[in-house]
């Protein structure tokens, strides 16, 4: 049986049981309850102490950041651990579709050039769209 303890600023804002029964893989609870004193970005030092009735005591070092409790919706989409397995998927879809596209096929038509003068001394150019313009 330990007898638990928060000091420093964390006390203003933590609470755990005063005694409690600690083995080797025990886990001590700290309940925060900010109660309005902090504010994003916040630093909170303080310690916890354990401490045994025949007066041995050992302190831990606590440091905790305040953050907002709501995360929001699309900050969760930009983790890389997110973002890169939908990368892949959009690359492979894309990838599937266009092994299936039609316009991946080589055209055998073979297109002419119209073989026409127009009056002037301008030579005639001829459009993508095979439409001549001067």
């Amino acid at each position: 049986t330990w007898l638990v303890g928060i000091d420093g600023a964390l006390s203003r804002i933590a609470d755990t049981s005063n005694a409690q029964t600690l083995s080797q893989k025990s886990y001590i609870e700290i309940e925060i309850n900010p109660d309005g004193l902090l504010q994003e970005g916040m630093l909170i030092r303080g310690q916890l102490i354990l401490a045994t009735e025949s007066g041995e005591k050992y302190y831990f070092d606590i440091e905790l950041t305040a953050t907002d409790k709501e995360e929001k919706s699309f900050d969760s989409f930009i983790e890389p651990a997110i973002i890169i397995p939908i990368a892949l998927l959009l690359i492979s879809i894309w990838v599937v579709l266009g092994i299936e596209s039609p316009t991946r096929e080589v055209s055998t038509e073979i297109q002419e050039l119209p073989d026409s003068t127009f009056d002037g001394d301008d030579p005639i150019f001829v459009d993508p769209f095979s439409e001549p313009y001067r």
